[in-house]
């Protein structure tokens, strides 16, 4: 069905992407380092600001999956984190303390604006240094992300699907496209607000660019039949998509120049008879692809060697069927992709040293395009239903799935964004 969802659906049209009602839930038990945070001690700051600002760090730190967080005077205690922070004149000012050495570290101070959307940003990158000082770890909370969210038309009862992005918590979210059209698939393109999608604008899918200083848009590749699926190799010089300009959805690659543009043609890199190829995601040297293809019957991962002139391709995946979505960690330690088990799509990981496969999500409802955060730690993926489709945060040391969005709206297709891509709103 997901092969169909994300390959074929060039025939069947954007109408047919329906899936099914979800709940994810699993419990797991592990040591974490306590980390205790002070009450925000203020100068000038008005009581239920205070409490806005305490709950967005707490919030930041526990979404991070690394400590535990207690909150309350800090006391003394053996084997315990300390931060203890203030408002003064206007800006915050942080330390926090080391067990055992009880060493300190003094953060920059943090002018406020007293305008919340703006100040929890501060309290972002404030959570994201405190990871680094005292766990040696790059925080992911001042990430965005990128995802698409479906609705009808304005009095219309055809649906479009327009590009969004926000905050790692669901704020300051707004939309990247609003053309009306059926756009899916966002990856970050170099530079700054720069998103490659695939969109439906023609009736066809093709691979388009969206650039934050116009609103003009056109194809970024000159290659006939439909174009899907667009994955970008972390050294800049390719992108891997799926077409069917030979007649069925096959497996090709364009480079591109020192600018980001398509030089030369397009190659095909893989096909088989009567087989469906689609997802491909770059190992993060650029020099292997996995993909999926359902060549043998049942859709699994395979993987491509670039340095391989003879093109032969190395079957991954045994365990479950219909195997898709695969995301490659960036340390290239990790696959990450979604398998039917039981008949219930969840999220796996493949390890590339002991070539095990590793169920992390169970319950009902699907669960599906997994993709990486750079701390090669944390996992963003969809859930689906007719109803609703929503994002969730999974720590792959602790995988109990954090809901990062709520409410009746269809969000598909989650990827992290880097930090130099700017939120406008």
């Amino acid at each position: 069905m997901h092969l169909l969802i994300l390959c074929l659906v060039c025939l069947l049209g954007p109408a047919h992407l329906v899936a099914q009602e979800l709940e994810v839930w699993l419990p797991t038990e592990q040591h974490r380092p306590k980390l205790q945070i002070s009450p925000l001690a203020v100068d000038t700051m008005d009581s239920s600001y205070k409490e806005l600002l305490e709950e967005t760090l707490r919030k930041d730190i526990e979404r991070e999956g690394i400590a535990t967080v207690l909150t309350g005077p800090v006391l003394p205690l053996d084997k315990s984190y300390c931060l203890e922070w203030k408002e003064q004149q206007g800006h915050l000012q942080a330390t926090s303390r080391t067990p055992f050495d009880q060493k300190e570290h003094h953060y920059r101070a943090i002018p406020l604006s007293f305008d919340l959307q703006q100040d929890r940003v501060f309290i972002h990158k404030l959570s994201d240094e405190i990871h680094k000082e005292l766990f040696q770890i790059e925080g992911i909370a001042s990430l965005q992300i990128l995802f698409t969210e479906r609705s009808h038309l304005f009095n219309n009862p055809e649906r479009s699907s327009e590009i969004w992005t926000s905050d790692i918590d669901g704020e300051r979210a707004h939309p990247v496209t609003q053309d009306g059209d059926y756009n899916v698939t966002p990856i970050p393109f170099f530079y700054p607000g720069h998103v490659l999608y695939v969109s439906y604008k023609d009736g066809h899918s093709k691979i388009y660019l969206h650039r934050p200083e116009t609103a003009a848009t056109t194809p970024f590749l000159s290659l006939r039949g439909n174009q899907l699926l667009p994955a970008l190799s972390k050294d800049s010089s390719c992108i891997a998509f799926i077409s069917d300009v030979a007649g069925r959805p096959d497996l090709f690659i364009q480079r591109l120049d020192a600018h980001h543009r398509p030089t030369g043609k397009a190659k095909q890199l893989f096909s088989k008879p009567f087989a469906t190829q689609a997802s491909p995601s770059f190992s993060p040297d650029a020099t292997r692809l996995v993909f999926v293809s359902d060549m043998q019957g049942s859709p699994h991962l395979y993987l491509y060697d670039l340095r391989d002139r003879q093109g032969e391709v190395t079957l991954l995946t045994k365990n479950w069927k219909e195997n898709t979505s695969p995301s490659w960690s960036f340390d290239g330690t990790k696959i990450a992709y979604s398998a039917k088990i039981d008949g219930v799509r969840q999220i796996c990981l493949y390890d590339i040293a002991t070539q095990q496969e590793i169920q992390l999500t169970k319950g009902p409802g699907m669960k599906e395009n997994p993709q990486w955060a750079p701390n090669n730690r944390h996992l963003i993926y969809n859930t689906e239903s007719e109803e609703e489709c929503q994002l969730f945060l999974l720590d792959t040391a602790h995988p109990v799935p954090q809901a990062m969005t709520k409410g009746a709206k269809q969000r598909r297709f989650p990827v992290f964004a880097p930090r130099n891509i700017p939120n406008q709103k």
